[in-house]
């Protein structure tokens, strides 16, 4: 997806709004849970309608009846135990079929004939399944990009600087299997909520849960619901952080009342427990009580300070893996990743990594951009997208450098060619 396009679908999607009401859970279902009532302003009206969750192109068709959770279940102990048969067997009779997306037992190789077949799995393959599996690139809005293991690694890092001994990461696969995998080192136990049905084939339900972050639906019923219930039961109050990577156009308002809910739950299990000390100390004050990063383009600052309460927009710049917008630093970008990270952590323990170009700001109290410099009139360090600013006394703000002020539309918010047609 171009920057140009990406912006201004991303733009168009912010546009609608979520409406919460009492009859949440009576509303029809598609296959991706229970569907939201969206609200749209057309001129001076407003304009309500039910959508999918997920995919807001009107062509996820409704059911008939509610998503049937019980089928999910059963279907996921067949998964389960066809998981803990390929572990135990030898690797030369482990296969994994790229076409299939399928875990398999080499003597099952008839019904995967003449497709992309992966032979002798090892089981670090099994614990790492982003390895094997391939990113889905079906639609622009559910497709799939890994974080690069430069940010795996800055997350991961700061995830055991800040003591956090908990993890529930929301679409973020590639963080999870490293804890996982280093589980005994970091000290730190993760849970899986995707969309991505593909992980029950390499995690057990305690590990990972089928999941749908815009409506809080859990696809596998009562049961991975109690299972997400004790691993919250076991958060202790300050030391649990969730993580959320959405797809990239995903309405954060939707998302934010999942957050909520997740919260509310905590606090109404660990209300007598609360380690005021702790959180006061490491998370910002009038936020939630879990920490919390989430993964969004930088224009989208507004809405998520809007709705993600106590969060604040970092200048770290997240990299993914294969994405045209979002690439690493050997690329020709000019401005870099569009992606930062958000987070209710105070900024000033967010320590970002000086060889990428990072620096500390003693005035900001944080870690910032090294072309992000220090405005004196606005006693911030003002670039959001990771250029050089300068600062406008008409506007009394500062502005991209490329920007100048226009006297007839009295803003800075256009490039220094801009006219007025005559």
């Amino acid at each position: 997806m171009h920057s140009l396009s990406f912006r201004k679908f991303v733009n168009k999607v912010t546009a609608l709004g979520v409406v919460t009401d009492k009859k949440e859970h009576e509303r029809p279902h598609c296959k991706h849970g229970p569907t939201l009532l969206l609200t749209k302003h057309v001129g001076a009206h407003e304009r309500r309608f039910l959508a999918c969750s997920a995919d807001r192109d009107n062509k996820c068709p409704i059911l008939k009846g509610p998503f049937d959770t019980e089928k999910a279940a059963l279907q996921r102990k067949k998964i389960r135990k066809n998981l803990i048969k390929v572990i135990k067997t030898r690797k030369e009779d482990r296969a994994f079929c790229r076409s299939c997306d399928e875990l398999f037992m080499h003597r099952d190789l008839c019904r995967h004939q003449n497709h992309d077949i992966l032979d002798k799995i090892p089981l670090k393959y099994i614990r790492r399944p982003t390895m094997l599996l391939k990113a889905s690139r079906s639609k622009e809005r559910e497709a799939q990009y890994f974080f690069s293991d430069k940010t795996i690694d800055f997350i991961v890092e700061t995830l055991a600087r800040l003591n956090f001994t908990r993890l529930i990461s929301i679409g973020c696969p590639t963080i999870h299997e490293r804890i996982q995998c280093q589980r005994n080192k970091l000290k730190i136990e993760s849970i899986l909520l995707d969309i991505d049905p593909r992980y029950s084939q390499f995690y057990l339900r305690k590990q990972f849960m089928l999941y749908n972050m815009f409506n809080h639906f859990f696809f596998e019923g009562k049961e991975s619901q109690r299972k997400f219930e004790n691993f919250l039961r076991q958060c202790s109050p300050g030391g649990t952080c969730i993580l959320i990577d959405p797809p990239f156009g995903g309405l954060i308002q939707a998302i934010a009342r999942s957050v909520d809910k997740i919260h509310s739950r905590w606090i109404r299990m660990h209300w007598p427990k609360r380690n005021n000390f702790f959180v006061d100390r490491n998370l910002n004050t009038g936020g939630y009580e879990l920490g919390l990063m989430i993964f969004l383009p930088q224009f989208c600052e507004s809405k998520a300070i809007q709705y993600l309460r106590g969060t604040q927009m970092t200048d770290y710049q997240v990299e993914y893996n294969h994405h045209t917008t979002c690439r690493d630093c050997s690329c020709k970008i000019k401005v870099g990743s569009a992606i930062r990270m958000f987070t209710n952590i105070r900024q000033n323990l967010i320590k970002m990594p000086p060889e990428e170009g990072y620096r500390f700001c003693e005035k900001c109290d944080r870690f910032v951009c090294g072309k992000n410099r220090h405005c004196p009139l606005c006693d911030a360090c003002t670039s959001k997208d990771g250029l050089p600013a300068h600062h406008c006394n008409k506007c009394g703000r500062c502005a991209r450098n490329d920007f100048k002020h226009c006297d007839k539309c009295g803003i800075c918010g256009f490039p220094s060619n801009h006219h007025h047609e005559k």
